[in-house]
């Protein structure tokens, strides 16, 4: 057979490229707007607005749909490797800008540090 005809997995190209995946760079500046919007004062728009539910409207069938926040937290916890993190803990590391910038940017610079998206 000939060598064209084996399939090369896209993880596999990704890998000896030496590339992260698209979604690792997806998570890091969902993760860099966070930390932006939580250290704003409280009287400001955006910061009012992510913490915002709304009251009324009815919710469709079946399995919710993943929302902003759960991304959020599925990003978080890929990147600071705390599986159990919640919106306050990621809030209080998000505080200490220096802490932060330096963790989203050590974690991007590696294979596999984002998630699938499911």
């Amino acid at each position: 057979m000939a060598s064209w005809l084996y399939r090369v997995r896209n993880t596999e190209v990704l890998e000896r490229a030496k590339i992260n995946p698209v979604e690792t760079y997806i998570g890091a500046n969902r993760l860099r707007w966070f930390g932006h919007v939580t250290r704003m004062p409280d009287t400001r728009l955006p910061k009012y607005l992510l913490n915002w539910t709304p009251a009324h409207g009815r919710r469709s069938r079946g399995r919710p749909r993943k929302n902003w926040m759960k991304c959020l937290l599925e990003d978080a916890a890929a990147f600071t490797g705390n599986t159990d993190i919640n919106l306050d803990g990621a809030s209080e590391m998000a505080s200490d800008r220096k802490l932060w910038r330096e963790m989203i940017r050590h974690k991007r610079e590696f294979i596999g540090a984002g998630h699938s998206n499911d």
